[in-house]
């Protein structure tokens, strides 16, 4: 019996160690030096599906690309300029290597009273050099669905 404990205690302890070992993280992305997969990577998201009236709605649009990529950065606050705008921000950041480039911007909306927001989609032009022409990359349209606090309560409805 004891033989069968310490067989199971070793089979338990091997497995508890080899859950424990960690790969190192990587620091390039898309393969080395960048030199795989996309060139530019655009992407738009909101930090919420769902907001109540009055809240605000964090619309974040991320473009990633390698190191030689001319990127023009869209009028952003021109395209939303039927919504109301309570902040925006402009940020780059670079992979510790030099590899590739993170340009950010974040807008602040107010989502209004219709049952729905809609945000265009963004477009962004790059290129590789300056005797090519601009290429578009474009992110998703995003909705938001905006709700009354007074949805689902019985004291709000009417008759």
């Amino acid at each position: 019996m004891k033989n069968l404990i310490a067989i199971f205690l070793l089979l338990v302890g091997g497995f508890l160690l080899a859950g424990c070992t960690e790969e190192p993280e990587s620091t390039n992305v898309d393969g080395p030096d960048l030199g795989v997969g996309p060139k530019i990577v655009v992407t738009a998201q909101v930090d919420s599906p769902q907001v109540d009236i009055g809240a605000r709605v964090k619309y974040r649009v991320e473009v990633k690309f390698r190191k030689g990529v001319e990127v023009d950065w869209p009028p952003i606050l021109e395209q939303l300029d039927h919504q109301v705008v309570y902040d925006s921000g402009i940020w780059t950041e670079e992979d510790p290597i030099g590899n590739y480039r993170v340009r950010s911007m974040e807008v602040v909306l107010d989502p209004g009273i219709d049952e729905v927001l809609t945000i265009a989609p963004s477009v962004i032009r790059w290129r590789e050099s300056e005797k090519q022409d601009w290429v578009e990359a474009k992110t998703d349209q995003i909705t938001v669905e905006v709700v009354s606090v007074s949805e689902g309560a019985p004291e709000f409805q009417e008759p």
